[in-house]
């Protein structure tokens, strides 16, 4: 079953789904008030002749911020574009 990633139109990833089409995906995006400029598509065909076998998806960092002021520290999780 395919993997859709829904990006802005600046690349930022918005949201990443299994779906059985990408139309539900759009559906299911749509219904949480996303509106991907483009969507991906990944399936296990992707790895054809890859040459690691592995195909990241979603990165996270975790950092410490300023909230309000600087005696109000968070931690906070990232996500990054592979």
């Amino acid at each position: 079953m395919p993997i859709y990633v829904a990006k802005r139109y600046d690349g930022v990833t918005l949201s990443i789904a299994l779906a059985r089409s990408k139309e539900l995906a759009i559906a299911y995006w749509q219904g949480q008030s996303l509106i991907p400029h483009s969507v991906s598509e990944i399936t296990e065909n992707d790895l054809t002749g890859h040459p690691t076998g592995v195909l990241p998806l979603l990165r996270t960092q975790e950092k410490e911020v300023n909230i309000d002021g600087f005696h109000n520290r968070k931690n906070v999780v990232l996500v990054r574009n592979t």
